[in-house]
């Protein structure tokens, strides 16, 4: 239950699975990413929330038993 910092190419990995806006911090470059890992750090509150969002969604999207159902 980390906020997560990635690039718009990692986030797109996941699909829609993650809103890019809401679960998940995404930057284009290195200012970008700078930017964005400084704000979480500096907000508390969005960091946590972020934090949370982005845990509920793996727990259910990604989780092992979605895994297997999906293999099987």
């Amino acid at each position: 239950a980390r906020a997560c910092v990635t690039t718009r190419f990692c986030a797109q990995a996941f699909g829609t699975v993650f809103d890019a806006s809401a679960d998940l911090a995404v930057a284009d470059d290195d200012a970008g990413f700078a930017h964005a890992v400084v704000r979480l750090l500096d907000d508390a509150t969005e960091r946590a929330a972020r934090a949370r969002r982005g845990a509920a969604v793996a727990a259910s999207a990604l989780s092992r038993s979605r895994f297997e159902a999906i293999v099987a």
